[in-house]
């Protein structure tokens, strides 16, 4: 009974500092992302179905085309 006590005390303090380690890297990303110059933000596609017709056509093109073989 004592090693089995012994034991789950031992995995536990391990998945304890592992957990500890995943949140200090958490808090120390957002802090560096608080800090960063980048500003991303949603934009909407103002038509998004508008070229749906020279998309199409672009995919159907020969990726050939052009090429030396």
């Amino acid at each position: 009974m004592e090693v089995l006590i012994l034991t789950c005390t031992i995995i536990s303090g391990l998945i304890s500092l592992f957990a500890i380690a995943l949140s200090l890297n958490a808090i120390i990303e957002v802090k560096a992302l608080k800090n960063s110059t980048h500003k991303i933000e949603w934009m909407p596609i103002q038509e998004p179905f508008k070229n749906k017709e020279e998309d199409v056509e672009d995919f159907e093109a020969d990726p050939l085309e052009g090429l030396n073989l």
